[in-house]
């Protein structure tokens, strides 16, 4: 009697005690995320010398119209700050006409892309913006000056971004349509899964995400589907167990793991729970880890502040606060209210949170990381100009992948972060630990209990026979 209580006693203890010892992967809360945010408000406030979310935007139109400030326009409006500020309006429709002074044909459309969407974010109407269409020729009218896939599939994913902000209509006798920009998109499929820039047949990480974040409005089409699953396939199988992910180098980097979080984020996918992407860490985990005490974010674990990683991260963690929030993906900014010609149209963007940032004493940092890329952007440019595959601004597209010709592109694209080697420094710099919630992962424990009742098993039949020869 007494093995028997025994027996029954230890089986218990094998099926309660295996699920408890099993890894739990660590998972921030929304609270968590909030913080993060403002780490990088408050960071980005030091670095301007603003005293205030208000004056940072005032601060920020000096750089109106490239890298530095139009992401911050971007991410801080979808975070839920209210930054119609004139002169920061002033400021990037000075950049515009400068594009269209400039001459359009010489002007990388990502450029008017990314500004675009953060004269969207200051609620401004991009049909019209000092007479000229800027909605038009950054997407379905591009071609009268440039094919819109003159940077790959990169040019061609933030013109149909751009298009479903607000939901636009694309008028008869454009030069694009919807359809034939999802067409050419699905084009660039690597040979395995994801997408490349050029479409060479092996999928790049950064461009298979900023693809997804594209496709993701029509994830359900059944020509969609099947492809976007094989992207996210591909993107399970490259994060490493931290969930970080890697590009060019051995190193995980911010931006890449950035640009998966919103891809995730804006097909509905949870990437601190969905199993594919859960492991020891997860892809925010891994992100968080590589955020300073500054606020600031690395481009890798361990190196100094990093510009481009500090605004890539700041997007995907509010593109993460807004999924856990409930709110329109990343880059849904609403409906556009059309309007007689007579009338000047309304912009029916979401609600505005007003949020306080709390100032944080730390060192401030300029990074000269974006002119760097933006020089090594365009000698790569140069460099496709003088090759026999290169781009002619008077011959017409070629396909890519099913016709088994690469894209004429010379040029690379301009809102991806082109990784370079960390700057070697002696200087340790201690990660930000936030607070974070250990929560039990449900995948992770369940794989362990039939083991555990085959365990409890084999002890009691032991103990039972045991005592039969006895």
């Amino acid at each position: 009697m007494c093995k028997r209580v025994l027996s029954i006693c230890i089986a218990f203890l094998c099926l309660i005690g295996i699920p408890f010892c099993a890894h739990s992967a660590e998972k921030s809360t929304l609270s968590d995320v909030k913080s993060a945010v403002e780490g990088v408000v408050s960071y980005k406030m030091r670095d301007q010398g603003a005293d205030s979310v208000g004056s940072l935007f005032t601060a920020l139109s000096d750089d109106a119209g490239n890298y530095y400030a139009d992401w911050y326009y971007i991410a801080l409006n979808r975070f839920g700050y209210d930054i119609h500020d004139k002169r920061s309006v002033s400021a990037l429709k000075k950049a515009v006409n400068g594009f269209y002074s400039e001459g359009l044909e010489s002007v990388k459309v990502t450029d008017l892309q990314r500004t675009a969407l953060a004269l969207l974010a200051c609620g401004e109407d991009i049909t019209d913006v000092d007479g000229h269409n800027l909605l038009a020729d950054a997407s379905y009218n591009r071609p009268k000056y440039r094919p819109l896939n003159a940077q790959g599939v990169n040019s061609l994913s933030y013109a149909l971004i751009l298009l479903d902000a607000m939901q636009y209509r694309v008028p008869d006798g454009a030069s694009e349509t919807r359809e034939s920009i999802i067409e050419s998109i699905l084009r660039y499929e690597a040979d395995n899964g994801g997408f490349d820039l050029l479409g060479s047949g092996y999928a790049d990480t950064d461009i298979t995400a900023i693809t997804i974040q594209a496709l993701a409005p029509y994830k359900d089409r059944s020509d969609v589907a099947p492809v976007v699953d094989r992207a996210l396939a591909v993107l399970s199988k490259r994060m490493d167990e931290q969930g970080g992910y890697k590009n060019f180098y051995k190193d995980v980097t911010s931006e890449t793991t950035a640009q998966v979080i919103i891809a995730l984020t804006s097909l509905g996918i949870d990437p601190q729970t969905d199993s594919r992407f859960s492991k020891e860490g997860n892809p925010v985990s891994a992100l968080l880890s590589m955020q300073l005490d500054s606020g600031a974010f690395s481009h890798t674990k361990g190196a100094d502040a990093n510009e481009i990683a500090t605004y890539q991260s700041l997007c995907a963690l509010v593109s993460y606060h807004r999924f856990l929030s409930g709110e329109k993906s990343f880059y849904s900014f609403g409906r556009y209210e059309y309007k007689e010609k007579t009338q000047k149209p309304n912009i029916n963007t979401e609600t505005k949170k007003k949020t306080q940032i709390k100032n944080k004493s730390t060192t401030s940092y300029n990074s000269d990381t974006e002119n760097k890329t933006a020089e090594k952007s365009e000698q790569a440019t140069e460099k496709s100009t003088t090759s026999s595959k290169t781009e002619s601004s008077q011959t017409p597209e070629r396909k890519v992948k099913k016709s088994k010709k690469k894209t004429k592109s010379g040029e690379i694209k301009a809102d991806k972060t082109e990784e370079t080697k960390p700057t070697p420094t002696n200087k340790k710099v201690k990660k930000k630990l936030l607070g974070k919630e250990e929560t039990a992962n449900a995948n992770d424990n369940t794989v362990y209990i039939p083991f555990a009742v085959l365990f409890a098993l084999y002890i009691i039949l032991a103990i039972r026979f045991r005592g039969g020869k006895k």
